[in-house]
């Protein structure tokens, strides 16, 4: 019996961190994943390197660039405060989860 291949899940919109750039991981892992790409400007300030900033020039999707918005920011620190891991998130890790708060990614 021939079983049809599903599609992998396509979302709405994904967040992108630097880390999937840096590592070349955004080609093969999050083409035609979502709709919609999004980062932080903060995460674009981390592609410093000559191979990094190739990467980011040929992703294989539009990544869109917004800023969180201060009601998400306040909503990700009191609740990284709540489960003990604000202190180990840096200011960009804060925009990211924030970003995706923006975007309904979270249910709180």
């Amino acid at each position: 019996m021939d079983q049809q291949q599903q599609p992998p899940p396509r979302y709405h919109a994904l967040v992108v961190d630097s880390g999937a750039i840096i590592k070349h991981s955004a080609f093969s892992t999050l083409h035609n994943a979502a709709e919609s790409y999004y980062t932080v400007p903060a995460v674009l300030d981390e592609i410093r390197d000559a191979k990094a900033r190739e990467h980011l020039d040929n992703l294989p999707f539009e990544l869109q660039t917004r800023v969180p918005t201060a009601e998400a920011m306040k909503a990700m620190s009191d609740f990284s405060r709540l489960t003990g891991d604000y202190r180990s998130l840096s200011s960009v890790d804060m925009q990211v989860l924030a970003l995706l708060y923006d975007l309904g990614a979270f249910d709180m």
